[in-house]
């Protein structure tokens, strides 16, 4: 089958035109394919539709670890001869969940020729698969117009289109065998465009101001965090590749994920997938948690009037701006990780530091994934401190402390949650008791005494 696109509107009409016939497709064994007709493009998306419901079922609670299968065009750390070791890795130490890359093309189809033997492999094992699909096409070109932040509406509505082909090419080619997605990976430190430029980035991005165009916290006065120029352009891409996977899949879980105490960003892009995507939501939020932000001392006082250490505070955290405050239904971590360069004031070893962590956060989080499965000596060897993150080399002969600290762990049977009462976050209560002075940022009143000077609300 061909389906053609000429505007935003018809494709969003094709696509669900044709969904019934998809569908037929997908719950057919074998491999079917449908063609994506874009102007002088022509797409073709392969259906391989294997026996068998999703492995792991759909509900279990996501406890896992990071590999790199799935990305760029190749890993020299996570080859597809390495595939056995991590499968057979996982299941040791209790893993029914593996979180990887999945670097693709336009409609959705993976570049990386480990992705799908992987995906095989780990399907066959009963592992589930979380993955991460890139959104940096959202930040290919600047606005037509020339000026910041300045985006045209058919812009927009281009941006949106190739994110839902994006996303519906996806979710058709694993259709029943992915039911997890983060869309995009630490936007907040990684990408050029989007990441943090100062402050702590715990305020919610509000009002554009200045020159270039810059959003102010909400929460603040001059103090400028994030550079939101290609926000707009980020937005629609990543609202249409939600939209493009849960035409097809209602019931795949879609989320983001940020590094730290960046929650800022991330409240924005959540509340606006709800105002300006007819009450969408956002399934999961994740955190990304290491031993430089378990030892750190939030001192933006975003949550309290003084300055709050995070031991032990990261999924308290996490709720309290996003499951607490409806802005999504599941939160919890999709890194945790150990640097050895990194703060470490009891100097814990990468195995008791882990165990920590588990301790501490597991029984309360809503997923788990430990970052990352294997040392990338090979694609890391220039930053030693990045190639050491791994539980284990791909060319081990034998397990270290580490796999053996977690083969000794009973993750499940979990222990319920007590969650409690959910708490109104501080910085609403004070905008709702304060709202002069909530606003000052977010206008030119140059000497106000009263401006805040961080991006914090008390």
């Amino acid at each position: 089958m061909k389906i053609y696109i000429s505007s935003i509107t018809s494709l969003v009409q094709l696509l669900t035109n044709q969904s019934n016939q998809l569908i037929d497709a997908l719950t057919t064994k074998g491999t079917s394919t449908y063609e994506v007709v874009d102007g002088d493009k022509t797409y073709t998306v392969t259906l391989n539709v294997q026996d068998g419901t999703p492995s792991p079922p759909a509900d279990v609670v996501p406890y896992g670890v990071s590999v790199h299968y799935g990305q760029g065009t190749g890993h020299a750390d996570y080859t597809t001869d390495t595939i056995p070791f991590a499968i057979q890795l996982m299941k040791d130490m209790h893993f029914n969940f593996a979180r990887t890359d999945a670097t693709t093309d336009e409609v959705g189809t993976p570049e990386n020729p480990s992705f799908d033997p992987f995906m095989d492999a780990a399907q066959a094992a009963g592992i589930g698969i979380m993955a991460v699909l890139s959104v940096s096409a959202a930040g290919s070109n600047p606005p037509a117009s020339g000026v910041a932040g300045n985006w045209s509406q058919s812009e927009y509505d281009e941006l949106y289109k190739k994110g839902l082909k994006k996303g519906a090419g996806f979710i058709l080619k694993y259709y029943g065998r992915i039911k997890w997605i983060e869309l995009g990976n630490e936007l907040d430190v990684i990408d050029d465009h989007m990441k943090l430029r100062y402050g702590s980035g715990t305020g919610e991005p509000a009002d554009p101001t200045g020159d270039p165009l810059r959003w102010a916290s909400t929460y603040n006065g001059e103090n400028v965090c994030w550079d939101m120029s290609y926000y707009g352009a980020y937005f629609h891409y990543i609202k249409g590749m939600y939209n493009g996977i849960k035409l097809f899949d209602q019931d795949c879980k879609i989320g983001m994920n940020y590094a730290n105490i960046h929650y800022g960003l991330f409240m924005r892009f959540y509340d606006d997938m709800i105002n300006l995507n007819d009450g969408a939501k956002f399934d999961f939020i994740a955190n990304h948690w290491y031993n430089s932000d378990e030892y750190f001392t939030d001192n933006s006082h975003n949550t309290s009037p003084d300055s709050v250490p995070m031991e032990g505070q990261a999924v308290d955290r996490v709720r309290l701006k996003f499951t607490e405050a409806e802005r999504t239904t599941l939160a919890g971590f999709s890194e945790i990780g150990f640097y050895d360069t990194r703060a470490n004031p009891d100097n814990l070893t990468d195995a008791e530091f882990r165990q920590l962590m588990y301790d501490n956060y597991w029984n309360d989080a809503d997923f788990y994934i430990e970052y990352e499965l294997f040392n990338e000596k090979k694609a890391r060897a220039s930053t030693p401190s990045e190639a050491t993150l791994g539980l284990i080399d791909s060319d081990a002969t034998e397990y270290n402390d580490i796999v053996n600290s977690f083969i000794a762990r009973t993750p499940f049977p979990k222990t319920p949650q007590v969650k409690g009462t959910p708490r109104i976050d501080p910085c609403i209560e004070w905008r709702r008791n304060h709202p002069f002075l909530s606003n000052l940022g977010r206008h030119h009143h140059h000497h106000h005494p009263h401006r805040r000077n961080d991006d914090a609300c008390f």
